[in-house]
């Protein structure tokens, strides 16, 4: 991977001839360490909006992945790997196969999406079936709530 630092990006090189172009305020979003992503849920906690739009790292450095620093010290860390699959702009995979149901009054007359809420509490296959009804039908109506 060989890298090159512009004004508000980076530009990535890879030995497979494929190039990607990583602006700075996405790295710095996009941040993978435990400071920047919640430990469980694993979601964001950097305030996006508050970022500086043009943030610009005081060091960038590259071999077997891309490390940046940035004006407060902060540290950053990708993958070269893991830069090529998360491409700025690409869609986010679906990794839990989801095929949406849409609705339709015939369909909720035949089909309704609903459970017993002693079966989400129950845990295990009530709250699969649960999750995958929400996941499918985008709602679901618990009964005995």
């Amino acid at each position: 991977m060989r890298v090159e630092a512009r004004s508000d990006r980076v530009l990535v090189s890879w030995s497979d001839g494929a190039l990607g172009q990583f602006p700075y305020v996405w790295l710095r979003d996009n941040c993978l360490c435990p400071e920047c992503r919640h430990p469980d849920a694993w979601e964001r906690t950097v305030d996006t909006v508050a970022l500086d739009a043009d943030i610009r790292p005081t060091a960038v450095d590259a071999d077997e992945r891309l490390d940046l620093t940035w004006p407060d010290g902060h540290r950053t860390a990708f993958s070269s790997g893991w830069l090529q699959a998360n491409p700025p702009g690409a869609p986010a995979s679906d990794t839990a196969g989801a095929d949406p149901v849409l609705w339709t009054g015939a369909m909720l007359r035949q089909v309704r999406p609903e459970i017993d809420l002693a079966a989400i509490e129950a845990g295990g296959d009530g709250l699969l079936r649960w999750l995958r009804l929400l996941r499918d039908y985008g709602c679901v109506f618990v009964r005995g709530v």
